[in-house]
């Protein structure tokens, strides 16, 4: 008989229990994620799930990798997926709803850019992150997620939101939804909040002390207060009703954009951190930014403006200010104001380097910018724009005309802000100056203070001076009582003088100019254009000229025949290679070393005092029409005689390294005129160390214009910066019979020799009979040889078969 065991009730309850007691852990902590989505079957739908451990899928087949975004094949409209989830993920899957169920592991949860109407979130206590935005929410209830860090809600629809509970978030963003309150009093970790476009009236900021990024844009609030927030960078609170804004406790600001707003004025004294700010499309009638030298974007357009400065923003890259009230000289002030970004890094991209001062298309714009405006912010390389009705369309603004201004100079320069600047300037009424600051005194030099690259003289200038300015360019176009011009050693390329006709005197040298045109310049009297690149210079139509100084430049030609009153003339150091000076003969000094001359005609030149016409290739000139010249200078020439019998006044004569011989040197010293020892006459007659010098001056013929007060020199070099006194050449002491010659002796520096016979051996021996120089003379039978290493004393010089005496004085 089979017998039948019955257990227990209580029994069977107990080991119901054990078993379960003995499942795994993961079963019992296993979550449930159910949604739905508007994908058609067969459809992928992006999931990333971060667990514990493996998941189970249904409604959809995918190989489930751990923390990657795996793309589910759809089986059915409906999915779950079940485990220990961490983290959630979906981005766009139009899920439009999303069950919870049991997920107490779960972390972080991100479903934005979907359709979900509601969500529950009850079930997960551990939630740390959550992201729903652009969604459909109408509520979120976050009551039992007190761990939330991050919460981002924004566009959707929410009217209410209770975030209490939340003490730890440090993120909140519920931006474009339908609030009207926002209760943040337990809410003191937050480094950053969005509540824009919504429907705040009030924002109590007071508990967040931690904040850093607040954004209230958009909402209906009248009043903001952020005595609290100290910590606060950046601030975003446009398109409110705002009427003040005080930044008094908010130093560490960098952005603040509190446009669109009906604030009448802000001071931003406070702010010394500030980087960008946008104060566009309030009621502004001023504006200050001095203090806020770390500003680099200005945003201030659509105000009342009527002035403007970024004189104390080094940093400032791009600025925005069209549809305003600044016009005329403020606007000049603006512009000038503008830092130079030549060579400053900027990016074009993000429009930087821009101006935007004017609105064409707005009949609200005021500003206006004028074309001589515009090439003050051009020429510190700022660009100047039309926003032409909408920001993508905006163009360059090439300024609209100019009144007529009269009576000024401007010109520009190299020099930098705050360096100084020295300018004397006459003038027939009072004078004012922009850009350098000073006192003004009439015909006296003052010393300016740089404020801007381009300098304004406004008033009828009769004389300026101002050289060594780094002057880049100058504008004479409008100051027809300009008479007397000095801008030497400046960078100037060109310079227009068809505007200043009663100009009498210019002095231009050392600028890089290339020609100069003074065919308007009739009255002019006296040029100073040395040391330029000048190629060409038209003086046809200078009749009055007196004074011509262009020596070193790149002339190849001057016609001088329209200018009979010239009498002073230096043009050395061009290349000329012909000088008609026919019609000149009130020459009285003439400066034309260094021309390629090969003749010089000085017959027309009664009056001429001085000529200096060295490093030519006269052969020949005649003095003999020069009764007044007390200066000749025709060194480096192939003179083989000159004659100053007809000379009386002549004081210095200076014609070292020619062909004057022995009997032509007699000639010459004849010639001369008796001095007496308080004119302090002079005579260059020798260079010894000139590889070309052929004259001969011996020491009786020094001894003779000695005799009619003349001191005769040596010169050292070639322009004769250095000399000595020449006690005159002997013929070499002769032992023997020869044709011989060796001169100058004593020497120097070089013994020249002559008529030798071809190739013949030459020594050169001291007292003690050591050989010191072994050559041979040329083809010709001279050579010459470099003595300048040698002690002072007598040698034997023994050229062939013939020995002289030589002596050499240093």
């Amino acid at each position: 008989m089979k017998r039948e065991t019955t257990l227990h009730p209580y029994v069977a309850l107990l080991c119901l229990t054990l078993i379960g007691l003995m499942l795994p852990h993961t079963l019992q902590a296993e979550g449930r994620i159910r949604l739905k989505t508007d994908k058609a079957i067969n459809q992928s739908i992006g999931i990333k799930i971060k667990a514990n451990g493996s998941i189970r899928v249904s409604g959809a087949t995918g190989k489930f990798k751990n923390g990657s975004t795996v793309y589910y094949k759809l089986s059915a409209q409906e999915v779950t997926f079940e485990g220990e989830i961490l983290q959630f993920e979906n981005l766009m899957g139009e899920i439009t709803t999303l069950h919870l169920e049991n997920t107490t592991s779960l972390q972080e949860l991100n479903v934005n850019f979907n359709k979900i109407e509601q969500i529950d979130l009850s079930a997960c206590p551990q939630l740390t992150y959550i992201n729903v935005m652009s969604n459909q929410l109408t509520r979120l209830d976050l009551s039992s997620n007190p761990l939330l860090t991050s919460i981002n809600l924004a566009q959707n629809k929410v009217s209410e939101l209770n975030i209490e509970a939340c003490t730890a978030v440090a993120s909140l963003d519920c931006g474009n939804n339908a609030l009207s309150s926002l209760n943040l009093s337990n809410n003191t970790q937050l480094g950053a909040l969005n509540c824009s476009f919504n429907k705040l009236s009030t924002l109590n900021l007071s508990a967040l002390t931690a904040l850093k990024q607040l954004n209230c844009a958009k909402n209906e609030l009248t009043q903001l207060d952020i005595s609290h927030n100290r910590e606060l960078e950046i601030l975003s609170c446009f398109l409110n009703p705002l009427e003040d804004m005080d930044f008094t406790h908010n130093g560490t600001l960098v952005i603040v954009d509190c446009g669109l707003s009906s604030i009448r004025q802000l001071d931003l004294s406070p702010l010394k951190a500030l980087s960008i700010l946008d104060v566009s499309g309030c009621q502004l009638t001023s504006l200050d930014v001095s203090h806020n030298k770390e500003l680099t974007r200005l945003n201030c357009h659509q105000n009342k403006l009527t002035a403007l400065s970024v004189a104390n923003n080094p940093k400032i890259k791009k600025i925005s200010c069209y549809e305003n009230e600044i016009k005329g000289e403020k606007m000049t002030q603006l512009m000038r104001s503008l830092r130079s970004l030549d060579g400053q890094p900027i990016d074009p991209r993000q429009g930087e380097g821009e101006v935007l001062v004017i609105n064409t298309q707005s009949p609200n714009e005021k500003n206006i910018c004028t074309k001589s405006q515009v090439a003050l912010a051009l020429g510190k390389d700022w660009l100047t724009k039309d926003l032409n009705g909408k920001y993508q369309n905006r163009i360059d603004y090439s300024g609209s005309e100019d009144e007529v201004m009269t009576d000024y100079i401007a010109f520009s320069h190299g020099k930098a802000v705050g360096s100084k600047i020295k300018m004397k300037i006459n003038a027939n009424e009072a004078v004012t100056i922009e850009g350098a600051t000073g006192t003004w005194v009439n015909g006296q030099e003052i010393t300016y203070t740089v404020d801007l690259p381009r300098i304004l003289i406004q008033g009828k200038v009769t004389s300026l001076e101002c050289s060594d300015a780094e002057m880049t360019n100058i504008d004479l176009s409008s100051c027809p009582t300009l008479r007397y011009l000095d801008i030497s050693i400046n960078k100037i390329p060109q310079l227009d003088l068809s505007k200043v006709v009663q100009l009498e005197q210019l002095k231009c040298e050392y600028n890089p100019l290339e020609q100069l045109d003074l065919s308007h310049n009739p009255k002019i009297s006296k040029i100073w254009c040395y040391a330029t690149l000048l190629r060409s210079i038209d003086v046809r139509q200078c009749p009055e000229l007196e004074l011509l100084s262009c020596n070193d430049c790149k002339l190849t030609q001057l016609d001088l025949t329209h200018n009979r009153k010239l009498s002073k003339l230096s043009c050395s150091g061009n290349a000329l290679g012909t000088l008609d000076l026919s019609q000149n003969s009130e020459l009285e000094v003439l400066w034309c070393a260094m021309t390629g001359l090969q003749t010089l005609d000085l017959t027309p030149f009664a009056k001429l005092r001085q000529v200096l016409c060295q490093a030519n290739s006269l052969t020949s000139i005649e003095l003999s029409h020069n009764p007044t010249l007390t200066l000749f200078w025709g060194s480096s020439n192939q003179f083989t005689s000159l004659d100053f019998s007809h000379n009386p006044q002549l004081l210095e004569a200076f014609f070292y390294d020619n062909r004057i011989d022995e009997s032509h040197m007699e000639q010459l010293i004849a010639s001369l005129p008796q001095r007496t020892a308080s004119d302090q006459a002079g005579l260059i007659v020798i260079q010894p160390n000139s590889t070309t010098e052929q004259n001969i001056c011996r020491v009786e013929q020094v001894d003779k214009a000695k005799a009619k007060h003349y001191k005769v020199y040596a010169a050292l070099n070639s322009n004769a910066t250095a000399k000595e006194e020449y006690p005159g050449s002997v013929d070499c002491e002769l032992i023997g019979i020869t044709a011989v010659r060796c001169y100058p002796n004593p020497a120097s520096h070089f013994v020249q020799i002559s008529q030798a016979t071809p190739s013949s051996t030459i020594r050169l021996i001291d007292a003690s009979g050591n050989l010191l120089l072994e050559e041979r003379t040329s083809d010709m039978g001279d050579a010459q040889l470099d003595v300048r290493h040698l002690p002072a004393g007598s040698y034997l010089l023994i050229v062939g078969n013939a020995t002289h005496r030589l002596l050499i004085a240093h």
